[in-house]
């Protein structure tokens, strides 16, 4: 649990991955706002990710899926978005998330022609008050503590688990703690089994265990160039002239 405890101070300080420096995994996010001169860069279809920087559920996201993103909209034009919430999928501007502890990361997505850009928009209509799919995020994170998403998975994340099943084992009688010791050892079995699994059939990238940082790596093997924030990141250059640059891919 160590590690699980120190990834959550770091967020909480957000220092480390959980910064917006140079050193940390996607630098240069917008922090609270994006300007306006940066959203009228963006068309129908294209992704806004983020995360919350006061959120439990949005740490434990990016903890499992060591990405500093832990949701996705898509956006709309003027101004609205569509994205999946607990209460359900919904359609509301952009700006009501604003300066309430979030950071952004724009993506243009070159999804063809203006018509199929409108489709975006009538799919979202379609789907506006669907149901949040609590099912398809506890599979994607069973995936991930199991090994089946051997991709994604971490043996920081084994270790977490199997401080917790020595702890049981230690407060509770036997033959009680004997199972807590046997779930650990069958635990391990598994990360073994599917690790070697991932060789020969590892997960479809259309399949609902697909993890998010999966999808975020996917969408980067396609034309998707994020809007990186570079007023006041660099040297020499005065914060008024550049707003935003499209990062490159390596």
């Amino acid at each position: 649990m160590l590690c699980l405890f120190w990834d959550y101070l770091q967020y909480r300080r957000l220092s480390g991955r959980y910064g917006n420096g140079r050193e940390c995994l996607l630098p240069d996010l917008f922090d609270e706002t994006i300007p306006d001169d940066v959203l009228a860069l963006l068309k129908s279809g294209d992704l806004i990710w983020m995360h919350s920087k006061h959120s439990i559920r949005s740490w434990l996201i990016m903890y499992y899926c060591h990405l500093p993103l832990s949701h996705v909209s898509i956006y709309l034009g003027d101004g609205k978005i569509t994205h999946a919430t607990t209460g359900g999928v919904v359609i509301h501007a952009i700006h009501c998330l604003f300066n309430r502890g979030y950071r952004f990361l724009p993506c243009r997505v070159f999804v063809g022609d203006r018509k199929k850009r409108e489709l975006v928009k009538q799919a979202a209509q379609e789907w506006e008050g669907t149901p949040y799919s609590y099912r398809r995020a506890v599979v994607a994170w069973l995936y991930i503590v199991t090994g089946r998403n051997w991709g994604t998975f971490k043996s920081k994340f084994y270790v977490d688990f199997l401080v917790l099943y020595l702890v049981c084992a230690a407060v509770t009688p036997s033959p009680l703690s004997l199972l807590f010791l046997s779930t650990a050892v069958a635990h391990a079995a598994l990360i073994s089994i599917f690790g070697m699994l991932w060789k020969f059939k590892p997960i479809p990238f259309h399949s609902r265990g697909m993890s998010l940082n999966m999808y975020f790596a996917v969408r980067l093997g396609t034309p998707m160039l994020p809007v990186i924030n570079r007023r006041g990141s660099l040297d020499d250059v005065n914060p008024e002239d550049i707003v935003a640059a499209f990062r490159e891919r390596e």
